[in-house]
């Protein structure tokens, strides 16, 4: 039985994955997931020949070897390498159980089709970059797919290409390209013209009456190219025109491309092929023609056809402009095209789809006057398509898609605001996409151009320099730079816009991130503060940019050591989200986070625990287990759990983690960094001291290296590392860190900020390990009373008593300390429980040891 096709599966932008299976069914188990079909182009019915090729392809891809070696079929332009790849598919698709094409002539196309098809797989990866490390990896294990079969299409850069081979897997990729140097990087099939007797067999498949000399004559005319070829074929079918007349028409326009002394390289077979054809419209239908000098300049790639549909206050010829007016024309003129074979209509997936030499034809046969006007037409087409919302994930497909052709028509050249607009949304949405190196390679280009067009002071270059500053700070690697941009722009903003709109503010609030990643947290609590007050004045408190001003204040609150007012603040701000944008908007769940965070820091675990296991849970199935903010929320639940007492359950989850941050973001990434830090701490909880120890050096100079010794995190990973030193017998190594520790947060935070009381409290345990108990008694005495004075009922504070009943007793201070020791084991008691970890050592006599895990920036 032959399986049919279900319809598409409709979806916000982007070509539609089609839902039904052309694959065989074959033996399944209950157990095995559903097949996946995703994104092959319609087979060509009239594909004739290529058996040799055929089943070449099929030996070298059914042999024995246990690497997976990409198939490329490489070759010039025109000779069908695509079919033959698609024939291909289609013949065998009952030999693998996932069938995935990837248009690969640009990064971003294999990007996004990695991407959905982790979502077919359903794998909940999540939408952004980190997506595509977690495909490969489910490809490259066999889970939950090992017969699977990919197909890179149109992979013109080896180079980029193979970076998203899954590499040693149990499936089989086939590449296409035209790039040669294929042929030395994979087993490759080199696709050379048809054989004589598969021109004649193409050419007589459609109008089998063709007289055998008259048909070998224009098979050898045509050059064997299986596009003119399949041109001419389609051609004489359709208009029933004498073989020999067509052989005359064809012949005077390749001698007149002749004598027009065209490059080496033009396809002169192909052109003269299509001018027969492009002639008759230009006669008949100059709508549909018109409709495809427009496509001439879009990616040689599916084009959507929505794309013509119910278009507005745009600026065209009136030819195409009634077209477009008019679904019934617009109907006819897409019929005559496919009718004539002038591009590839594929009903399933509502698209249209040119080939490049055809582009070529059609561009070099206008003059720059008409090359101007369709290119523009093209712009206000795709302009017109922008969803104009680049950080909602719904419609990042549709805006992959739109950056292909983008890029290919030159859209960052043109004049129009609107097309402007868009260029600037597709720099945003492959930032917001985590694809930060692309991000910025159209984003500069961008501003060069508009730059030297528009002036330093236009708002849409100053809107392109803020992409671009913020991508330079997302990737993290030239910070100096990004930062010194940003504190341009903030001026930039104030003198064009004012002070009080809302791209100023904004930019001051990125200025405020800077401060945070240079360890500057007071100038960052001005500057958020300034930007809340003024916002609330401005916008009102539900105001989304009033929301975003108050979730970054409470950051820097945070940071700044004043949990207690983040807290509330993060409360309401998420209260308001919540009636705003929607509890599974990713910005209230962003702060639900903080909220969360916010109950740790003040002491109230119980309840952060409860809400960070139920909101692990939600984001889990929400965004997946790859979203970088499930990682982030993983961190903190593993946090929290190990600050309640369950230090077995925390050291699980980070250890969990900590392997899936490295495999998808990459050791070298914040996100693994922050794992890092934290599960130092558990291996230490659990009694893995040399673990833990080799793990925070190499956390604390990692990010010594990214963020500076002087870093107030930087300081908080010595100290983690000197109390694993201190239980190691190292007291001295520990003092040393201990007081470097100190003196830096003495001096970027103040004595009295919660961080830096709880470096003195090690220090002081340093100086008992020593034997200088009369030291430790002196630094623990006065951090508890400014303790006391911050935070009463904290778990800090009762540790810092407890450790100095300890000192007191070293001091033969006997009856103070032993009513310090009851009033603080009663307080542990009460606070944490009978059974927690922190109580029970408490109840042995050992002192209390504080640790810190890293707070988002």
């Amino acid at each position: 039985a032959t399986t049919v096709p279900a319809p598409a599966r409709s979806r916000q932008g982007g070509i539609p994955v089609s839902a039904g299976l052309p694959v065989a069914p074959g033996p399944r188990s209950p157990h095995d997931p559903p097949r996946i079909w995703g994104n092959v182009p319609q087979r060509n019915r009239n594909f004739t020949g290529r058996e040799v090729l055929l089943e070449s392809l099929r030996e070298r891809l059914r042999s024995g070897v246990t690497a997976v070696l990409p198939e490329a079929l490489h070759g010039m332009g025109g000779v069908g390498k695509s079919q033959i790849a698609i024939e291909h598919v289609y013949r065998h698709s009952r030999d693998y159980r996932l069938i995935w094409w990837i248009p690969s002539e640009q990064e971003n196309q294999i990007v996004q089709s990695l991407i959905e098809l982790g979502e077919q797989m359903g794998l909940q990866a999540g939408s952004e970059m980190s997506a595509v490390p977690a495909v490969l990896d489910a490809l490259r294990r066999g889970e939950p797919y090992s017969d699977w079969l990919l197909v890179f299409d149109n992979a013109e850069n080896p180079k980029v290409v193979r970076k998203y081979f899954p590499s040693d897997g149990p499936g089989r990729i086939v590449v296409t390209s035209r790039n040669f140097q294929w042929s030395t990087d994979a087993s490759s099939l080199e696709v050379d013209v048809f054989a004589r007797e598969e021109s004649v067999a193409l050419l007589r498949r459609r109008s089998s009456q063709l007289p055998d000399e008259a048909v070998d004559h224009l098979a050898a005319a045509l050059g064997d190219l299986p596009l003119a070829v399949e041109q001419a074929a389609v051609w004489l079918a359709e208009t029933g025109m004498p073989v020999q007349q067509y052989l005359e028409v064809y012949e005077r326009n390749f001698t007149e491309l002749m004598q027009s002394e065209p490059p080496g390289d033009y396809p002169l077979s192909v052109a003269a092929a299509w001018n027969v054809s492009l002639g008759r419209l230009r006669e008949t239908r100059p709508d549909a023609l018109q409709l495809l000098q427009v496509c001439a300049f879009f990616a040689p790639e599916p084009i959507e056809w929505d794309l013509f549909s119910a278009v507005r206050g745009i600026s065209v010829t009136p030819e195409l402009q009634s077209a477009l007016d008019d679904p019934v024309k617009l109907g006819r003129a897409v019929r005559e095209i496919g009718r004539y074979a002038l591009a590839r209509i594929d009903h399933r997936q509502n698209t249209v789809q040119m080939h490049r030499l055809v582009q070529r034809v059609l561009i070099e046969q206008m003059n720059m006057q008409e090359q101007a006007t369709m290119r523009h037409a093209a712009h206000q087409l795709l302009s017109h398509s922008d969803p104009r919302n680049p950080q909602r994930v719904t419609y990042w497909p549709r805006y992959s898609s739109l950056l292909t052709h983008v890029r290919a028509s030159n859209a960052v050249e043109c004049e129009e605001p609107w097309t402007r607009r868009l260029v600037l949304n597709e720099v945003w949405f492959l930032r917001a996409r985590g694809d930060h190196a692309a991000s910025l390679s159209l984003g500069e280009r961008a501003a060069e151009i508009w730059r030297a067009r528009l002036g330093e002071e236009h708002e849409e270059v100053l809107g392109i320099d803020q992409q671009i500053a913020q991508a330079l700070r997302e990737q993290g690697i030239d910070l100096a730079r990004s930062y010194n941009l940003q504190s341009v722009l903030v001026e930039r903003f104030r003198r064009v816009l004012g002070e009080a709109h809302e791209d100023t503010l904004q930019a001051q609030s990125f200025m405020a991130a800077h401060h945070r990643n240079r360890g500057n947290f007071g100038e960052a609590r001005e500057m958020d503060k300034r930007v809340y007050d003024t916002s609330l004045m401005e916008f009102g408190a539900d105001d989304p940019a009033t929301l975003l001003a108050a979730h970054n204040y409470a950051v820097s609150l945070r940071l700044a050591g004043n949990s207690e007012k983040a807290l509330e603040l993060d409360y309401d701000t998420w209260q308001r989200r919540v009636e705003t944008l929607g509890e599974d908007h990713l910005y209230t769940l962003t702060t639900r986070d903080a909220y969360l965070l916010d109950l740790q820091e003040v002491g109230r675990y119980e309840e952060a625990l409860e809400g960070y296991e139920l909101l692990a849970e939600e984001v889990g199935e929400k965004l997946g287990e790859a979203h970088p903010f499930t990682a982030l929320v993983n961190r903190s639940r593993c946090v929290t759990r190990r600050k309640k007492g369950d230090h077995e359950g925390a050291y699980q989850l980070s250890r969990r983690y900590i392997e899936l941050t490295g495999d998808i973001f990459g050791i070298g990434s914040r996100h693994h960094l922050l794992m890092a830090v934290s599960h130092a701490n558990d291996l230490r909880q659990i009694g893995k001291l040399q673990e833990s120890r080799t793990l925070s050096e190499q956390a604390l100079e990692q990010h010594r290296a990214s963020y500076g010794r002087q870093h107030p995190h930087s300081h908080a990973l010595a100290m983690n590392l000197a109390v694993t030193l201190r239980l190691l017998q190292r007291p001295e190594a520990a003092l040393e860190l201990d007081r470097e520790t100190v003196e830096g947060l003495t001096r970027s935070l103040g004595e009295a900020h919660p961080r830096t009381l709880l470096a003195r409290m090690n220090l002081a345990s340093d100086h008992f390990a020593l034997g200088r108990p009369d030291e430790a008694h002196a630094i623990d005495k006065a951090v508890a009373e400014e303790s006391a004075r911050l935070r009463e009922d904290h778990p800090a504070n009762l540790a810092v008593q407890l450790n100095m009943s300890y000192d007191l007793k070293a001091l033969r201070r006997t009856e103070e300390s032993e009513h310090l020791y009851s009033e603080a084991l009663k307080r542990y008691r009460s606070a944490l429980g009978s059974s927690h970890p922190a109580t029970l050592d408490a109840e042995k006599g050992l002192r209390a040891n504080a640790d810190i895990d890293l707070i988002s920036l």
